[in-house]
């Protein structure tokens, strides 16, 4: 008996790894004959020579007979596309130095010309010592699939650059449609200042006629003036409410405590309101201050008041209430206000109501839905202009057959309230004191001084602030300066003030201004020598003003 044990064994696993071998040459060969595979190599490492099969050779233009020999490594690259070649040596560098997989995708010039995109997969076997020995691999063909990903990228491009000039030709639409939409309140804000303004010069210019056509001891003379007056006054309070609405007016900030305020003008405002409304005042227990200008929030609570009156037409009910409120980050969100604590002023009407369109313009100079000669349509934006230029918001609300509510929220002032002492009858004429009267309208100075002389001032006259420090450099004594904020020359009104403060007993000034963009009304903030008189002012309020300025030295 012979033992056949080791031979049987061994012809099994021989028989075994033919025929995987004999699957893996079949799998091997489908995959070349497939068309995507471009062939395989082998770059014998210590000898640098790069190996390959016929299809190697053919996709790589060099000969069978070179390809099957091999060639040195830098020679079989010469043909990838330069843009590519620094990026395959650094991939292949990886993979043999860290054993990384090697996976490259780049494109190898053809016979033509031309170039194609390949891919490039392998790895890098070694000794035992670890030194490098083979690098074997196998190309495929992947043009159609890079050229397709170029088409969808270009494609890609090409809708995101139309998109871009979709959003762009929306964006300008936009813009134009608000463009137009200002041009349209500001074509209607421009026909409502023409209109009441030539009332005004109507009215001013007729009496004036008039009084050339009396004789001077006509009984009527008074009758005119006061008509003269009235309408100055009028385009005055015009003005005042065209630059409450642009933010522009002048404040005189205060710190102000709402019990207080509304104890002295509840009257005012039941009176506004009217015998029919039952009006209702409601108050915190606990008041929080606020620091605003008072004659604003006065106006602009009756405004409101009036509005809600108009509202209910003389027969309703009308709630004026102020309160304490926290106002968080939801509620403040898509509003001009930033989350704090804050005073709300409220008034509320159960009034006609307005539709959304009528609330869409309420706030727009001289919109108005009252019949003429029943109201400009400022009062609102005015009362807007001035919360806003505050930092404080306003909230409007209406329904149709329910009713209105205006809101009104400032920042609460956690100073205390000072009590303002009763004012005084200041007299308004002088005593000999020198005033260095500055404006460029030669008219303008020649009244202004007449009406200082008929105070009993000495007047000293300058038509630009060149020619005004000019004077004061000369060394001649003034004990006021009233000047024009905008001034033509190099020295401005402001300089005036400076020096002014700069003398050792510093000399008032009093500023006169009827320009909407100055920079008393930007700052809001007059320095402490400095005092502010509005045009058209009377004569009346210039003697007050330089009498205060005087008797603060």
């Amino acid at each position: 008996m012979i033992d056949t044990t080791d031979r049987i064994v061994s012809e099994r696993k021989r028989a075994t790894a033919e025929a995987a071998y004999r699957a893996t040459n079949e799998r091997m060969q489908l995959a070349l004959n497939s068309g995507a595979v471009l062939g395989s190599f082998v770059w014998e490492i210590p000898e640098n020579r790069v190996k390959g099969d016929e299809r190697f050779a053919r996709t790589f233009s060099y000969p069978v007979d070179q390809a099957e020999e091999g060639l040195p490594i830098e020679v079989a690259t010469e043909v990838i596309h330069p843009s590519d070649l620094d990026r395959v040596y650094e991939l292949i560098k990886r993979t043999v130095e860290k054993g990384a997989p090697f996976r490259a995708e780049y494109r190898i010039r053809r016979p033509g010309g031309s170039y194609t995109w390949i891919m490039a997969s392998g790895r890098c076997d070694y000794l035992a010592d670890g030194k490098p020995l083979r690098f074997p691999g196998v190309i495929v063909d992947i043009h159609d699939r890079k050229v397709a990903e170029e088409e969808l990228l270009d494609l890609t491009r090409d809708l995101e650059r139309k998109v871009d000039q979709a959003v762009a030709a929306r964006l300008s639409a936009e813009e134009q449609l608000r463009q137009s939409q200002k041009m349209e309140a500001l074509g209607s804000m421009t026909g409502g200042v023409a209109h009441d303004f030539n009332n005004v010069l109507q009215i001013i210019a007729a009496n004036v006629q008039l009084l050339t056509l009396l004789p001077p001891a006509d009984s009527r003379l008074h009758q005119r003036i006061g008509a003269i007056l009235a309408g100055v006054e009028r385009g005055a309070k015009l003005t005042s409410q065209l630059l409450s609405f642009a933010r522009r007016q002048p404040l005189l900030p205060m710190i102000i405590g709402p019990r207080r305020l509304f104890g002295e003008i509840e009257e005012m405002l039941r009176q506004a309101t009217g015998d029919g409304v039952a009006m209702e005042l409601r108050l915190p227990e606990r008041q929080w201050n606020v620091r605003v200008d008072r004659n604003q929030l006065e106006n602009a609570l009756l405004n409101l008041a009036i509005n809600a009156r108009d509202a209910v037409r003389g027969h309703g009910r009308v709630a004026v209430s102020c309160s304490n409120e926290v106002l968080d980050a939801p509620f403040c969100e898509g509003k001009d206000v930033v989350p704090g604590e804050y005073v709300r002023f409220a008034v509320s009407d159960d009034g006609c109501g307005m539709t959304p369109e009528v609330l869409g313009h309420a706030i727009e100079p001289f919109f108005t839905t009252k019949p003429d000669g029943h109201g400009t349509g400022l009062g609102l934006s005015m009362v807007f202009g001035f919360v806003n230029q505050s930092g404080g918001h306003l909230g409007l609300s209406s329904s149709v057959g329910v009713g209105t509510t205006v809101e009104i929220f400032f920042p609460r002032c956690f100073e205390e309230e000072l009590l303002q002492p009763e004012p005084t009858a200041a007299p308004t004429s002088g005593g000999g004191e020198t005033i260095l009267a500055v404006e460029d309208d030669p008219a303008l100075l020649a009244a202004t001084a007449a009406m200082l002389e008929a105070m009993n001032y000495s007047v000293l006259k300058a038509a630009s602030g060149d020619a005004a420090l000019s004077i004061l450099d000369g060394g001649v004594h003034v004990d006021l300066i009233l000047t024009d904020v905008v001034m033509p020359g190099a020295v401005k009104s402001s300089d005036l003030a400076e020096w002014a403060f700069a003398q050792r007993r510093y000399v008032p000034v009093v500023y006169v201004s009827g320009y909407t963009r100055d920079m008393i009304a930007q700052k809001g903030v007059i320095r402490p020598n400095v005092r502010l008189l509005n045009k058209p002012y009377t004569s009346d309020a210039l003697g007050k003003a330089i009498r205060s300025a005087l008797e603060s030295r």
